[in-house]
């Protein structure tokens, strides 16, 4: 059984990389274009101003460097966890039809996310060795990607099955992850924010994700104890994630 659903992992995965961007020229150049155009625009209308706000306007690439690693993070969490909300209802008349257990389905855009999530960061490990001098830290970026996919797809899992019972909540998603952009500092420094409602960092699990992968591209250096809030953050999403799921996936495919 485990055998074969790796093998319907494997090739749903490859189904719907190709499929999506199948009848475009740029084919799947498409996946990166959209966070290198955000990172673009940010960089080119913002770096000035934030890099004095940062208070390292003495290093060129600093604002770039600051806003690489948030950027492409967020992207890869946005991203994962809608496509996951979209699974149970883009798939329905499939799921109806066979009895391949539904979080196949949703293992599928969690792994393309996550493949572009690595060469999104390898284009910005690729930037940060072009402009300063990188250390071995950088490695510390892998761990966190890890326990941050591991994090969205509890989430998802738990978002994808109750979305299925109301509706609703594939309209509030997006808006929500409108506000969790904005509440995070992704674009501009933490201590904006700390000044005005610090509160906002602290009930924002995302926050939790976004600062390491800055302290190691813009200082190169972390702590052991930022992984510790990340990876409660993961196990308890999992959990929460796969009981739902198991406790309501029966009724799912009733309900599509």
């Amino acid at each position: 059984m485990l055998k074969k659903n790796i093998i319907n992992t494997y090739q749903l995965v490859k189904f719907d990389f190709k499929s999506r961007y199948a009848k475009t020229s740029l084919g799947q150049i498409w996946y990166l274009i959209s966070p290198i155009i955000m990172l673009f625009i940010y960089t080119v209308i913002f770096s000035d101003f934030m890099s004095a706000r940062l208070g390292i306007s003495d290093q060129p690439y600093a604002y770039s460097i600051y806003l690489i690693p948030g950027l492409f993070a967020y992207s890869a969490f946005s991203n994962t966890l809608t496509l996951m909300m979209e699974v149970p209802f883009a798939k329905a008349g499939i799921l109806k039809k066979i009895n391949t257990p539904i979080y196949i389905f949703e293992l599928s855009p969690l792994i393309i996310q996550f493949l572009i999530f690595i060469f999104s960061m390898f284009i910005g490990v690729l930037f940060l060795v072009a402009v300063k001098d990188v250390s071995f830290n950088i490695l510390f970026i892998i761990p966190m990607m890890i326990l941050q996919t591991l994090f969205v797809f509890g989430l998802g899992l738990f978002l994808s099955v109750f979305a299925v019972f109301f509706r609703d909540i594939k309209e509030i998603i997006p808006i929500v992850l409108q506000l969790l952009f904005w509440a995070t500092p992704i674009v501009y420094p933490a201590y904006i924010i700390e000044q005005k409602a610090k509160i906002l960092l602290y009930i924002n699990p995302f926050y939790y994700f976004v600062r390491p992968y800055q302290d190691i591209f813009l200082l190169g250096s972390v702590k052991l104890n930022d992984f510790i809030a990340p990876a409660i953050l993961s196990a308890t999403s999992l959990v929460v994630g796969i009981f739902f799921y198991k406790k309501l996936v029966g009724a799912v495919r009733d309900n599509l």
